[in-house]
C-alpha cells in the first residue's frame, strides 16, 4: 500500500536557478471520489517514467506523482491530490517560455473517460495558481476569468500578479483567443438577459478523444 505524503517529504530538490516553475492547475471538483486519483497515477506510471530518489525509490505516494516528461530530465511533472482537488505544475529547465497545454488537456480528457466509465456526474471547475502558491489552499486560486484581465489579485499573496504568467503555461495562443470570445459573448448574453450564473462544467456532456 502507498501511503500519503506531504509534498515537502517526497519532492526532490533538483531545483537551481536554471530551474521554473509552471504555475498550477487545478481542478476542483464537488466531489472527488479517491478511485479517481489512483487510476490518474497509474495511467502516468504506465506512460510515463516516474522520478526515482537516490535510494531508488520512486516519487510517488497516493496523493502524490513526480514524472519525467522528456528523456533529459528537464521536465518534471508534479501531479498531487488535495479534498476535492487535482493539481499539476511543471518544474522545467529552459530558457524559453514552454506551454504545457497538452498535459493540462490530457488529465482532462482522464477524468472525462473516468466519469463515462463509472457513470458519475461530477461537476468540477478549471482553476489556475501562482506558480509558488500553496496547491492545497483555496487561497489564490483563479478561474478562466483572467484570461480577460492584465492583472488580478492573489489572496494568498495579498498583491496582484500578472494574469499572462500565470495561464500562458497551461493555454495556448488559441485556447486564449477561443476562451476570450467565449466569455465576451457570455458576459453579452447575460447582459441581455439576466439569468443564473454559468454552471460548473459537466463531465457527461464531453465527449472523450
Amino acid at each position: 500500500m502507498i501511503n500519503a505524503s506531504p509534498l515537502y517529504n517526497i519532492i526532490i530538490k533538483v531545483e537551481t536557478k536554471d530551474w521554473k516553475r509552471t504555475s498550477w492547475f487545478c481542478l476542483k471538483f464537488c466531489f472527488l471520489p479517491p478511485s479517481y486519483f489512483n487510476h490518474i497515477l497509474v495511467f502516468f506510471v504506465k506512460n510515463y517514467k516516474a522520478l526515482t530518489k537516490e535510494d531508488e525509490q520512486l516519487c510517488i505516494s497516493c496523493n502524490f506523482g513526480q514524472f519525467l516528461l522528456n528523456d533529459s530530465g528537464s521536465e518534471i511533472l508534479v501531479i498531487c491530490a488535495t479534498r476535492n482537488s487535482i493539481a499539476v505544475q511543471v518544474r522545467y529547465r529552459s530558457k524559453t517560455l514552454v506551454c504545457y497545454s497538452s498535459v493540462k488537456n490530457k488529465l482532462i480528457d482522464l477524468v472525462h473517460s473516468l466519469n463515462l466509465r463509472y457513470r458519475i456526474n461530477i461537476t468540477y471547475n478549471k482553476l489556475f495558481k501562482c506558480s509558488d502558491g500553496d496547491y492545497s489552499m483555496k487561497e489564490g486560486r483563479i478561474g478562466y476569468d483572467i484570461v480577460l484581465q492584465n492583472r488580478y489579485f492573489c489572496e494568498a499573496h495579498n498583491g496582484g500578479h500578472v494574469s499572462k504568467e500565470v495561464y500562458n503555461s497551461w493555454m495556448t495562443e488559441k485556447e486564449v483567443k477561443e476562451e476570450n470570445t467565449r466569455r465576451l459573448h457570455r458576459k453579452s448574453a447575460e447582459v441581455s438577459c439576466p439569468g443564473p450564473a454559468a454552471n460548473p462544467v459537466q463531465l457527461t456532456t464531453y465527449n472523450s478523444r
